[in-house]
């Protein structure tokens, strides 16, 4: 009976003495539930608890920060308009971290604000309203309206199958962009089934153009609408591409609504051929599209090649050596690169386009710089434009650093014509030129030349222009001094899209 009452009372105390035996540091016999000795001298026993205190003011022992005074003072770093996606691209570049298409991207495109009028179906419509249905689909800057108004009567001169092909096409873009996708869906499957019926019996000229001009709106559409289905324009414009290639050896498509229907579909084939090239996600078909050689040659064969056309902003000649610039694109590692004869071939590019000779179209007889066919703003458009693919070919092509005297003295006649004209309503100068702006006043200006684009108009890719505009400045901003390579930086925004940016 005594072991077990020893072992009971062993049982009854504490293993650590109380808190107010504990803080006066005297004996504590660890009596629970309380203290007998805090009994004996009348104080309530606080309990055998843990005891957290925080160290007192010049507890070195207990210090929760080592006092270490610092010899280098603090450099804080802030980032201006850059996000993680630009960090990381800027990281991957310089060796210091993986693909920065693991890192988040940037948010989409903004949706235009600007709300087109509803075309009504079999309605008799002006010729404004059917225009400012179809801007979004045209090419910027086409101040004479030349597709616009072909669009009007391929639409609507009659009620054929072709005609019916272009006129749902148009609808469906135009419902879509007024976000009534039920009627769009709707629209778009009346303008396939018609170009369906259209392609199996194409009869003559006319309706070979008006099959042509439906695929391209159709291939437009499907890149808008579907953003994750990157194939499905592809086949619309492959089917558009097979169509011109088949009326062309039928007929002569050089005159006419003919030839301005094949300014446009070569002008969206450089381009899209432009995106394909530095899209990283690619497909096999869409390469093999995008580099159909019977079109494309059409460009160096074209009897207007030389002349400024109000849909190009160019002429087809300065756009056929984009084209071939595109095509002398290595990798910096390829042995090619450096090669001699890719050199001379580089060499001989520049010549053709330092020398270029662009002529103006008919029809721009004004001289004021804003006023629309304007002789000066389509010259100084042109002659912008020739500046940026001079930039292209010297920067991306060549590989050369931001201080290349070629790529500096073409930067800075573009950002005087620039300076002088106030608006450039094409996506791709003023792209490549963001490569060359070094200078926050050069920003500036193309941010201000940008929005006075954008508010003439409000229905174009200019928003996402600007914005791959500011990843470049971005990489520029981070890189310093040579402000790094412009193929590595052209192919890492453009792979960032969902689909192919087209800058037309």
């Amino acid at each position: 009976m005594a072991e077990a009452s020893s072992v009971g009372a062993e049982k009854a105390l504490a293993q650590k003495p109380c808190l107010n035996c504990r803080d006066r540091k005297i004996a504590c016999d660890r009596t629970l539930p309380a203290c007998t000795t805090c009994a004996r001298r009348k104080k309530t026993c606080l309990g055998y608890a843990t005891n957290l205190s925080w160290p007192r003011a010049g507890d070195k022992r207990r210090a929760t920060v080592a006092d270490v005074r610092s010899h280098t003072a603090a450099r804080p770093v802030a980032f201006l308009n850059t996000s993680v996606w630009d960090v990381s691209l800027y990281l991957e570049s310089t060796g210091e971290k993986p693909s920065a298409s693991q890192m988040a991207l940037w948010r989409r495109t903004p949706s235009p604000t600007f709300s087109l009028r509803e075309p009504a179906f079999r309605s008799q419509m002006s010729h404004a309203d059917y225009s400012s249905a179809t801007q979004m689909v045209t090419s910027q800057g086409d101040l004479r309206q030349d597709i616009c108004k072909l669009l009007y009567r391929m639409s609507l001169d009659d009620e054929t199958t072709p005609a019916l092909a272009v006129r749902h096409s148009m609808n469906a873009i135009s419902y879509l962009n007024l976000k009534q996708s039920s009627r769009s869906v709707q629209h778009h499957m009346l303008a396939v089934s018609a170009l369906r019926k259209s392609v199996a019996d194409l009869s003559d000229s006319k309706a070979t153009s008006q099959a042509i001009a439906a695929s391209l709106l159709l291939s437009i559409y499907e890149a808008v609408s579907r953003p994750s289905a990157t194939k499905d324009w592809s086949i619309y414009f492959d089917g558009c591409l097979m169509i011109f290639e088949s009326g062309h050896r039928a007929q002569n498509m050089y005159e006419g609504d003919g030839g301005t229907l094949l300014d446009w579909v070569l002008y969206y084939n450089i381009f899209y051929k432009l995106s394909i090239t530095h899209w990283e996600h690619r497909t096999e078909r869409q390469e093999i599209i995008a580099h159909r050689g019977v079109v494309l040659a059409q460009a160096a064969t074209h009897p207007r090649r030389h002349t400024i056309q109000s849909t190009l902003g160019c002429s087809l000649e300065l756009l056929g050596f984009l084209s071939q610039a595109v095509d002398l694109l290595r990798e910096r590692q390829d042995t090619e690169f450096l090669s001699q004869d890719h050199q001379q071939m580089l060499d001989r590019l520049q010549h053709r386009i330092e020398f270029i000779d662009q002529r103006l179209c008919s029809g721009m007889d004004v001289e004021e710089y804003h006023g629309t066919g304007s002789r000066k703003h389509y010259t100084c458009v042109a002659r912008v434009f020739q500046l940026a693919v001079m930039i292209y070919l010297d920067r991306v092509v060549r590989g050369s650093p931001v201080s290349s005297p070629l790529s500096r003295a073409a930067a800075k006649e573009a950002f005087g014509i620039l300076q002088d004209l106030g608006v450039c309503e094409r996506p791709f100068p003023m792209f490549m030129l963001a490569f060359q702006a070094e200078e926050e006043s050069d920003r500036v200006l193309m941010i201000r030349a940008l929005q006075s684009s954008k508010r003439r108009r409000e229905l174009s890719n200019l928003d996402l222009t600007e914005q791959m505009m500011q990843r470049i400045w971005a990489q520029q901003d981070l890189h310093g001094g040579e402000g790094g390579d412009a193929l590595v930086v052209i192919n890492a925004i453009f792979s960032a899209c969902q689909t192919p940016p087209c800058l037309a």
